[in-house]
């Protein structure tokens, strides 16, 4: 997810959410990015404003690094119809997925990079998404496992100790 922020006719800055699964924003080439617009509440208030003032900021919050990044430039919007290719191109969620966007595509932003700024993390508390916490709870998970089985297998050590005890013949008091 990320932050769009455009400009308004009178001026001022909006402001509006971005989300969608991981991999949906587009690295097109070394000054360009792209990401899919989908249907929202049907009010279009950045759609519009980026097709009078195409100047933004995209920016973006990764909690579990704690970084943040500023992206300054100019969006176009490209409409599903005039370009179906680049539509499906929004669809692959990167090498490292297997999945792909099913969702509604009504445009695609373009932006032309013109700066970018990267600042300090002093005040972003690290939060993670359910696939990270996943993934280090399933640590926990093999090593519990693993434990189990130890636990299984000395408990099996103990009944067989105890019963060859069991079966010893007992020595004669002196």
């Amino acid at each position: 997810m990320f932050f769009l922020s455009s400009v308004t006719g009178a001026g001022w800055p909006y402001v509006q959410h971005k989300g969608g699964p991981r991999g949906f924003v587009h690295v097109l080439d070394d000054r360009t990015l792209a990401f899919p617009d989908f249907p929202g509440n049907q009010q279009y208030v950045s759609a519009g404003n980026i097709d009078r003032d195409g100047r933004v900021c995209l920016f973006f919050v990764d909690f579990p690094t704690r970084r943040r990044l500023k992206v300054f430039g100019v969006a176009r919007a490209v409409e599903a119809d005039d370009d179906p290719d680049l539509i499906e191109r929004m669809r692959d969620l990167g090498p490292r997925s297997d999945r792909e966007i099913r969702a509604t595509i009504e445009r695609v932003i373009v932006v032309d990079v013109a700066a970018v700024d990267a600042n300090c993390s002093k005040h972003i508390k690290p939060r993670w998404d359910r696939d990270a916490v996943e993934e280090r709870i399933d640590l926990y998970r093999a090593d519990i496992e693993k434990l189990r089985a130890e636990i299984d297998e000395l408990t099996a050590e103990v009944e067989r100790l105890n019963d060859e005890l069991e079966r010893r013949p007992m020595a004669p008091d002196n």
